[in-house]
């Protein structure tokens, strides 16, 4: 009897080791880390087709209007978005919601005051769908704080351009 309750206890081990073997083949066959790959989502074709986007430049909250106003600079980044989307031509900028395909609206965020001026502080560029007003993607891009208001105004553009840069990575090139 004993002999027969350690044949069914190997045999048993047995088929549990061959029942989860696809599972382990499965596990390392995702990558050297575990880790599956994941297949990139879509963009929303709104934004590779549109032609056209109007700028919008939202209110700061909170501590990141103080610290934009004491430079004497409150739309510095609303000024330096709309000149690097210039300079880039992708889309036509649009002079009001109305006449454009998609509405972007910068918005400068400061979660947290710690150290020097802009420490925690993010620019998010929300893409809106102008006939649903949908949010169709954000991008973020924090702002590195800074001391003096050379420092400041170097990194709040060189944010404001890496904001351009995940955007053109994300619309590609204009449909013809």
């Amino acid at each position: 009897m004993r002999k027969a309750k350690s044949v069914i206890v190997i045999y048993g081990m047995g088929l549990l080791m061959l029942c989860a073997s696809p599972a382990l083949w499965a596990q390392s066959a995702t990558g050297s880390k575990g880790k599956a790959q994941v297949v990139p989502g879509p963009v929303p074709t709104q934004v590779a087709n549109a032609k056209s986007v109007f700028i919008s430049n939202t209110a700061p909250d909170g501590m990141p209007s103080n610290i934009l106003e004491n430079f004497g600079e409150p739309n510095r980044p609303y000024d330096q978005l709309y000149a690097a989307m210039k300079a880039w031509g992708r889309y036509e900028l649009a002079g009001s919601p109305a006449d454009a395909d998609l509405v972007m609206e910068i918005h400068f965020m400061r979660s947290y005051a710690t150290g020097g001026l802009g420490e925690g502080a993010e620019f998010y560029l929300s893409i809106l769908d102008q006939k649903s007003h949908y949010v169709l993607w954000t991008l973020v891009e924090p702002v590195e704080g800074a001391v003096r208001k050379v420092s400041w105004e170097k990194n709040i553009d060189g944010s404001v351009d890496m904001l351009v840069s995940d955007l053109k990575v994300m619309a590609g090139p204009q449909q013809q």
